[in-house]
């Protein structure tokens, strides 16, 4: 592992790669004991939320990109998943570091 790949997994900023998915609704499912901010663009829309404990995120219909950015308040262990329209998780990321940050990228073709 290189020493840029090392900084960036001790910040808890894992696995930066976009991920394909086909064009449709999303759900963005976040389990966390703790604070957190979320700030999501999808499809040139903003928006950003700060909650404790788990909710789930409406991204509505993806037909060009989402970019979702989840910053923990604290310590503990953060997990998301996001969600297609049946319900089934396309991605999933976890972050055990204390104010760490989970990135998805998320491109729909």
């Amino acid at each position: 592992m290189g020493i840029g790949k090392k900084i960036i997994s001790l910040l808890g900023l894992r696995d930066q790669g976009s991920v394909n998915i086909s064009k449709g609704d999303y759900k963005d499912k976040i389990e966390n004991g703790i604070g957190w901010a979320s700030y999501i663009t999808t499809d040139s829309k903003y928006s950003q939320n700060e909650v404790s404990g788990a909710q789930t995120i409406d991204l509505g219909e993806i037909t060009s990109f989402s970019s979702i950015t989840i910053n923990q308040k604290g310590s503990g262990t953060t997990k998301v998943s996001i969600l297609d329209s049946n319900g089934n998780i396309v991605v999933k990321k976890s972050n055990l570091i204390d104010y760490g940050s989970i990135y998805i990228l998320l491109k729909a073709k």
